[in-house]
């Protein structure tokens, strides 16, 4: 049974040891910021994920206290926020994650994201990491066997 796979990666810093063996009979999609690099054996999705100058400036005023970090993630700038809404505004993407089987949220960034992208599709699984989604593979295909 194909199962299509999509990957949040609002960084791109999962790329480097991305290891998708679990993964051999689904398709994979990876979200990317633009102009990160994707390996060849997925097909990669760019959203434009840059921080413009007031949220810039604002992040680096809170950024250096626990307290600071918290506030910011209730701002509009955080970057989960800023990840839903790019996906919301490409038409490809959103069709990727209403089609998915299983949604990764590979960082932080993803969750938010992937957890709104189960709401609208109940079908759908959703896990955080690579390692959980390999697990859930695994679960996958052994109920399948059975």
């Amino acid at each position: 049974m194909t199962r299509r796979i999509v990957v949040l990666s609002p960084t791109g810093a999962v790329t480097r040891d991305l290891d998708l063996s679990w993964a051999a009979d689904g398709r994979v999609d990876l979200v990317l910021p633009r102009g990160a690099a994707a390996p060849a054996a997925v097909s990669a999705h760019h959203v434009d994920l840059r921080l413009g100058g007031v949220g810039a400036a604002v992040r680096r005023l809170l950024w250096g206290s626990a307290a600071g970090r918290t506030v910011f993630r209730l701002t509009p700038w955080d970057g989960g926020r800023r990840l839903w809404r790019a996906v919301r505004r490409d038409p490809a993407i959103s069709e990727l994650l209403r089609n998915a089987d299983l949604v990764v949220a590979a960082e932080r960034d993803g969750l938010f994201t992937a957890w709104k992208s189960v709401r609208r599709t109940p079908a759908q699984a959703c896990v955080y990491g690579l390692p959980a989604a390999a697990a859930h593979a695994a679960a996958t295909e052994e109920r399948n066997r059975r």
